[in-house]
Formats: structure tokens, sequence, C-alpha cells
């Protein structure tokens, strides 16, 4: 460099847009060095590109740099990078220590050449594989050379990345995420995996007035990339070419992020505004053995209508829940979460393809998983770090779907992880399953068959109901979070409710029933069950094979 006071990389096809470019260089250093106390040079400050802003697609680094790693590349990453990823790899080596700002002023656009865009490169991409996991790696030379410019240690930020994946696509669910209050010792970034290009090209013509067709992709990326970042704060938004699931678009967003943790929310969640700062400060005080923090993911209380009333007693929304009850599971901790609001920290874990796209059981997975990845790491339960997730929209026909669909995913759990699953006596579909035979060996009509059903159901509901505990105890849901008066409901609500949340349970089962079925796997599910708390709760399987037991019998009786 030959003695240079920085160094910019730039491509031959940009063009800069500010004349005295060079002035806000030297004006973003010595911010640099007043601010942190650092030498004059230390740093990675990167250009406003104006055709991907927000990426540090053309970085500058200082005199520093080359004392600290005796060159641009640290001579035991140089076979990593051969034409893509040099640039936001020496921008996430600088933004651990807040010293590596956007230069507003210097401004220049990214013609062609090899970038993040979807139109082709002049040559061919060579991406550098797994730089976002070993740069966090490759910071220590950096902490080694401020011990000797600094009477403390460096102040270092926390990197805390948040994915959406969203299919939904709606702008005042992701405008709400991506307007969250970033404090100042966090270092964020707000991933946006689109899921739906039609929803995407819909939603950013909408934005941008633009109302002939064939918006290319990669520009309907950039406008509402550039509209979400009217916050202020750092937003990515990538779109899948095709619907591939949330399980794959979370793995996108991990892929896309370099940070030391990551937040997982669903993009129909409402967070509350200092989610960020519940978060971070619970990570100032966590040590290593903390695997990541479950936050609160709370449904409405009122108004209630009886169908969303009826999801709450099924406890279909328990571990949605599970922050606010972790007490229960004193002195462990929950042993997952659900990835409408869960942060991890950093991991080589991916979330598994093998569960449906539209969700069940990949939460469940991931969180097991992961925990036994790092030699049984626990998950902490943060209450504070709430969001709300509203109902899902529809009839009890819509619900009783999602939770169909649901369950046919979260069954593949029984035999991936078998430690966690227990006998039990048959449920309602099993036990259809099981009686069909029946009339065509006694030479009988299907419909003596067909008149059981309802002898199921009482069966069901009494044994439910006549626990006046376990009734309580669903009455309860409906009142949490609710002013010391709460609103009150005629006692027929709340049978109504009772009998509908039974339903929508029977609903799950045959789900999850059906998944056993198709993914000819009947021995492994069939009359098992997942203990959803993962031996957390001693007594949770003996206490439901008991409730089974009870409603299997009354039927037998009733039937007899």
């Amino acid at each position: 460099t030959n003695g240079a006071d920085w160094v910019v990389l730039l491509g031959d096809d940009i063009k800069i847009d500010c004349p005295y470019h060079y002035r806000e260089i030297y004006r973003t250093f010595l911010d640099i060095e007043t601010s942190l106390g650092v030498p004059f040079g230390f740093g990675c400050p990167w250009w406003n590109d104006r055709t991907f802003p927000g990426f540090p697609s053309f970085p500058c680094v200082g005199r520093a740099h080359f004392d600290i790693f005796g060159g641009l590349i640290p001579q035991h990453r140089r076979s990593n990078f051969v034409n893509q990823d040099l640039d936001p790899y020496l921008h996430q080596l600088y933004l651990k220590f807040m010293a590596s700002p956007c230069m507003i002023e210097a401004r220049l656009s990214n013609q062609l050449g090899g970038n993040i865009g979807s139109n082709e490169a002049r040559y061919k991409r060579i991406q550098a594989q797994g730089w976002q996991d070993f740069v966090l790696s490759d910071i220590q030379p950096i902490r080694d050379f401020l011990r000797d410019y600094l009477p403390s240690s460096a102040k270092e930020a926390i990197l805390l990345d948040v994915v959406v994946p969203s299919y939904r696509v709606r702008l005042d669910y992701l405008g709400s995420i991506c307007s969250l209050q970033v404090p100042e010792y966090l270092r964020t970034l707000f991933i946006i995996i689109i899921d739906n290009t039609d929803a995407l090209l819909r939603l950013a013509a909408e934005i941008s007035g633009d109302s002939s067709e064939g918006m290319p992709l990669d520009k309907a990326e950039r406008v509402l990339e550039e509209h979400l970042s009217k916050t202020g704060n750092h937003i990515r938004v990538r779109c899948n070419k095709s619907n591939v699931g949330a399980s794959a678009s979370r793995n996108r967003g991990l892929d896309e992020s370099a940070a030391e943790f990551v937040l997982n929310l669903d993009d129909d969640v409402i967070p509350n505004p200092d989610l960020l700062e519940q978060y971070g400060s619970k990570l100032l005080e966590i040590d290593d053995s903390i695997i990541g923090l479950v936050g609160l993911v709370r449904f409405p209380r009122s108004p209630l209508p009886l169908r969303h009333a009826a999801v709450l007693m099924s406890y279909l929304t328990f571990m949605f829940e599970i922050a606010n009850k972790s007490d229960m599971y004193l002195p462990h901790s929950p042993a997952w979460g659900v990835t409408a609001n869960i942060l991890f920290r950093r991991t080589k874990i991916r979330f598994d393809l093998a569960y449906a796209k539209t969700g069940g059981g990949e939460d469940v997975d991931f969180s097991l998983r992961v925990a036994k990845d790092s030699h049984s790491g626990k998950l902490l339960a943060v209450p504070e770090a709430c969001v709300v997730h509203p109902f899902w929209p529809g009839s009890v026909f819509t619900l009783s779907s999602h939770f169909f669909n649901w369950a046919i995913g979260d069954g593949a759990l029984f035999k991936r992880f078998p430690n966690y699953r227990y006998w039990s006596f048959p449920n309602f579909p099993e036990t259809l399953l099981i009686l069909s035979p029946l009339p065509f060996l006694l030479g009988a009509s299907p419909w003596h068959l067909v008149r059981l059903i309802p002898s199921m159901l009482v069966a069901d509901f009494i044994v439910d109901f006549a626990n006046q505990t376990e009734f309580k105890n669903r009455c309860d849901l409906l009142q949490e979070g609710l002013s010391p008066t709460p609103p009150k409901r005629s006692p027929l609500f709340y049978l109504s409710a009772h009998g509908l949340a039974n339903m929508y349970v029977i609903v799950l089962e045959f789900g999850r029933l059906w998944g056993h079925i198709t993914r000819m796997e009947p021995w492994e599910g069939i009359c098992q069950r997942f203990d959803w708390h993962c031996g957390r709760l001693r007594n949770a399987p003996r206490n439901f094979r008991h409730r089974e037991a009870c409603k299997f019998g009354l039927f037998l009786g009733i039937a007899a």
C-alpha cells in the first residue's frame, strides 16, 4: 500500500457521485478515532452504494488494518477469497468494535460487476464458503492491537441479526418488525426472506407506484428494502425464486447472517418496541452454557370470540407462551420454543427440510439438535421479550385445517426422537382405525361403526369436564394478562369453548395419524405420544396416559 492512510476497494464499473468523497472518508476515520479512542485509520467505513443501499459493497480500510493483519486479507484466509465476499467480511471484522459505519455522503453507483443482484455478472462468481462462520474467530488480532492503545478492554458490540421468513408479505407486520428500537450496544441486520414472489411483486408495485408489468425480482427486493430502511435500521430483503417453505427460508436467512446471535421471528407477529432491548440486556448477562433465549409469544385475550377461546383452551398455543410458565420446569429450563420468537447463539445446525413447508415440528427438532450439538447447552426463558401473535384468521373449519396440517409435520418427531416417545391408550382416530375392520369381519353394516362416534365424543368431553382442576385451568387461560376485573363470560360460553377445544384436539390427532400413515411409519406413532415437555415435567406422560385411559374406558362402557 506504500504507506497509504487508507485503501478503498472499488470496481471498474462504478460511478462515483460525490466529488469530495475523500473528505468524507477522512471525517469518518476521525470520528472513529474520537469516539472510540483508537488510532487514526482504525476501522472499516464503507461507501453509500445507491445501487444496493445498506450493503457494504465497497469498504475502506485504514493503515491500522495492515499493521494488524499484514495485508488486506489475513494470511491464513487468502485462499478463501477469490472475487466475492471480501467486502462483507471486512465490514464484519470491525462491526464487532462499532468501527464500520456507512459513509452517507460518499455516494457511488454500481453498474454490472459481480455484486449481489440477480443480473448476470461479467465473470464467474466464486463465493468464499463459510466466511460467516470463521469471521468472528478472526477478530482476536484486532483485540490484541487495541490493548496497546486503550487503558481498558475495547468496547465491543453484540452482533444480533433478526431473520424473518415471509409468505404473507404484509407491509404492516414487516414494518413493525423492521422499526424495532436497536440499543446502541447492538449491531443488528434485519434479514427478510420472501417466499412468495407474486406477493413481493404486487407490494413493490404498490410502494413504487409502478403499475407496469414485468418488474425484475431484484428491483422488487430493493424497493421493499429501501422502504423498510426508512426507519433507519439496516434491512436486507431476499426473495426465493419459488416457494420453498418456512424452514428453507429460515436456513437462507441463517446463511445470510454473520452475527453471533440470530433472533427468529414469524412474519405475523407484533413485537413490543423494546423487544431487542430485552433480549440485549439478557445477552449481557449470560454465559456460554446458554444456547438461546425463548421469548414470549402472547395471544390476545380481548376481544375473544368462541373459536379463539377454544384454541386457548385446547392447549395448542401452550408452548407459544411457555416463557411465561417456565417456572413449572424448575430447576430446568424449556427444552424448546416456537420459531415465532426465539433467539439462538450462532450454530452450524440448520432447520430440517423434512418437515412441512407451512411448519409443524421443525422448531422442536432444531432446538433439540442445537442443544445436543452444544453438549447439553440450555435455553433460557425471557418473558419480557414479548411479541403478540394474532389468532390465525378464518372460521372454525379454517382453523381446524391449520391444526390438521400442523400435526402432519410434528408427527415426524416420534421417529426422530424416540427417547421422548411413550405408549398410551388409543385416542379418537386411533380407536376408529382399530375398530374399522370389525363390521367387515362380523358381517355388519359400516354404519354400526359410525354410530359409535357420538359415544367417543361424549367420553372425550365428560372426562375433561369431570376433572374440575383441568377444566378450571383451561378457563383460567382465557383470563391471563387481563385486568383484575376481566370480562364476564357465561357458563355456556366456557362449556361451548371446552367442547370446541376438544374438537380441535381431535382434528389435530387425525392430522398426526394421517402423517404417520403417509410417511409409512404407522407403527412409530399409533398409540404412542410425544412428550412435548421433553422430560422436564416428570409426571406429564403419566397424567396424560391416565386421562386417555379414562376416555377409552368410558367409551367402552358407553358402547357396551
